[in-house]
This record gives structure tokens, sequence and C-alpha cells, in this order.
């Protein structure tokens, strides 16, 4: 109580406070405003497509309140199983697993989704409780829904191009521990089987959990963008203590969703980086060292790289530059604040008024960070067009060699 009432003193001695105690009164506000703004409050607005996904997942609350998510979410877990017999079944039965290095990026393709999706299931909670934080805010649903729509399109046009164009004898009977199997209806529908859920728990669930990343943060980012313009559009002269303590309480309610955000993508998108930093890799070290060799369907590899590197350097690109913008905006309006609060220490010097202490807004910049390995900025993307280059030169010298 007593931290809470030093803000409501504009004259109260707030210059000798440590950090601790500012940290304890951004707190406060933000417990405060959170009691007052969710009451009776339901799941946001949030585009329909992408809040489907989530529910289907059972990766928010509602999704224990319906059947049907309840079996969707069975069904998810079965093609994880089924993904795995698939995949490793035949490897395991004919001894193949000994040659680890040439099967590590299959290995990754596999675990990485999983993870993912144990990670998310875990901070459900908090995701529900985030999605309810940012009640309110404009959905943009047509242009988001539209985008999901691609992506759930990408699997089918996926499938259906690898399955036309691939040996369908041979993907078979890789698919069922190498048996051979003669029924061409069958042969299709192993082989389409096994190319759908390789898209859809690679690719497209990765690129669904990006999407939820990127609407979050730039529902966030609008929401610092609306403060920013509230504190411009305040003339010096009514810039007080008021009004400046209120500028504190929305920028912490602010902050304190962006650090819920942080814990529950930490984890995943940490992992979203490196499989698709690894989908990448694995494409160029293809054709880079495939090159001088006969290549039996070139076709089918030519459908499965425009694949992966459409979705890979896609979902890179793009959760970086919307995540990155976080701290641009957050710079803004620390500018902002920070230019207006001189304005208005001009203003009232002559009436000898207690300015409020710096350090209630200016503190240091938030940037989202991958298991504080990696940090979201959007010169992260020049790294990581870097990397892989030097790493295609390295492979070219070495394929030369």
């Amino acid at each position: 109580m007593e931290r809470t009432n030093i803000l409501q003193r504009p004259n109260g001695k707030m210059h000798g406070r440590s950090k601790k105690d500012l940290k304890y009164i951004s707190q406060d506000l933000v417990n405060v405003s959170f009691k007052q703004q969710t009451c009776n409050r339901g799941i946001c607005k949030f585009p329909s497509i992408p809040y489907k996904f989530l529910c289907y997942t059972g990766l928010v609350e509602p999704s224990d309140q319906y059947f049907s998510y309840k079996i969707a979410k069975f069904f998810i877990i079965l093609m994880f199983i089924f993904r795995f017999i698939f995949t490793w079944g035949s490897h395991i039965r004919r001894g193949y697993v000994r040659d680890f290095k040439a099967k590590f990026a299959k290995v990754t393709n596999f675990i990485m989704p999983v993870i993912i999706f144990y990670a998310m299931l875990r901070k459900r909670k908090l995701l529900t409780t985030t999605l309810s934080n940012l009640n309110g805010m404009p959905p943009y649903g047509k242009k988001i829904n539209l985008f999901a729509l691609l992506l759930c399109c990408m699997p089918f046009i996926y499938t259906v191009w690898v399955t036309v164009t691939c040996n369908q004898e041979e993907v078979a009977k890789h698919a069922v521990f190498g048996y051979d199997v003669e029924s061409v209806p069958v042969q299709i529908l192993l082989v389409s089987t096994k190319h759908f859920l390789s898209a859809i728990l690679n690719s497209a669930f990765l690129n669904f959990v990006a999407l939820v990343f990127c609407i979050l943060c730039q529902r966030c980012c609008s929401l610092i963008e609306m403060l920013t313009q509230e504190i411009q559009r305040v003339p010096p002269e009514t810039f007080g203590i008021s009004r400046q303590i209120e500028a504190i309480r929305q920028k912490a309610r602010i902050e304190y969703i962006l650090e819920n955000i942080q814990e529950i993508f930490s984890l995943p998108s940490f992992f979203i980086v490196i499989q698709n930093f690894l989908s990448c890799s694995e494409v160029i070290g293809f054709y880079l060292y495939t090159s001088s060799s006969t290549k039996k369907y070139a076709f089918r590899t030519l459908a499965q790289s425009f694949f992966y590197t459409l979705n890979s350097l896609g979902c890179l690109v793009l959760m970086i530059w919307v995540v990155g913008g976080v701290p641009i905006h957050i710079r803004k309006v620390k500018e902002a604040f920070r230019k207006k609060k001189r304005l208005r220490l001009i203003y009232a010097c002559a009436r000898e008024e207690t300015p409020l202490h710096a350090e209630y807004f200016e503190n240091s910049d938030f940037v989202f960070t991958g298991c504080d390995l990696i940090s979201f900025r959007r010169s992260l993307i020049l790294t990581i067009f870097g990397t892989l280059l030097t790493y295609a030169a390295l492979l070219i010298n070495w394929v030369r060699k």
C-alpha cells in the first residue's frame, strides 16, 4: 500500500527511491490496472483461423470445454506418433540408424515440433490470460485470416505435387518398413499420408505458432503506438504529474503483457529459428553436394526444396521483422515521453514544480529473446542470411576440393 501511495503524492520524495522500489511500483500499477480492466472479460477478438488453430491443438483453455477440440487434440498426438512410425520404422527395422550424421536433419525435423507443442501446452493458461489482456484491440481479421488460409493450403499443394512427381513404389516401400506394395492406390495413399503429415507437423504447425507470436507482438506494437500518439498530443502545460503517472501506468501494462509473451514463446521461438535455419542449410547442402551427381527425380526435389525454402525463409523473415519491431516502438514512446517531459520542465521551472523521476518511464529497452540465446532484433535477418552465404561458400570450396 505504501508503494502505491508514493505515486499519489505529487510533491512526494521520489528521488531517493531505489530501482527495486521502482519495480514494485510498476508491478502494483499493473496489478491494479488489470483488476479493473479484465473483470468479466472473455477471450479477445482474435482472428478466427489462428484462434481455431489454438483451440484444435489444445493450446488455450477453452479447448477443454468442447468435445470436438478434445478429439482434435487427440488426433494431433496420433499424427505425431504416425509420423514417427512412417519416418523411422523402416530405418530401425533395416538397421540404418547407425548413420546418425546423415539422419540428423530428419531427427531435428521430428523432435523440434514435439518440443514446441509440449512447451506451448505448458503455457496454455498464460496464453489464454494474455489473449484476454489484449481484448479490445483491432483484430485485422480479414488480412490475417487470408494469410492463415494460404498457410492451410500449402500442405495440400505440397502433398499433391510430391505424390505426383515422386517414385511412389519406392516411397511406399519405405513407409511400410521395406515391404513391397503392388497396389497403386495403396501406394498413393501411403505416399500422400507420409508427406502430408510431414508438411502439417513441420511447416504448417511451426508457421501457425510463429503467426500467433507475430499477432500478439503486433497488437502490443499498436498499443505502444497509441500511447506514443497520446503523449505527443498532450500540450506541455497539461503534461503534469498526473498525466505522466497515467503514461507510466499504460507503459507498465504493456510491459507486463510483453513479459508474458516472452515467457510463452521463449522456447518455441528459439526452436522455430533453429528448425527453419537447419531446413535452409539442408537445401543448400543438398544442391551443392549433389551438383556433380545425377538426380533421378529432379522435379520432386525441386518441389520439396521450393516448399521448404519458402516456408523456412518466409517464417524466419516475417517473425523476426514483426517481433523485432517491438523495441523500435518502445524507443519511440520513450523518446516522445522524454521530449514532452523536457518541454514540461521548461514550463514548470517558473512554477517551482517538483518533476517526476525519469527512471519511472525510461527503463531499459525490451527485446524478445529465444531462451536468452537469440535476441529478436531486425538485424538478425542479415545475420542469418550472412551465415547461410558463408555456409554455402565453405561448402562450395569443400566440394571443389
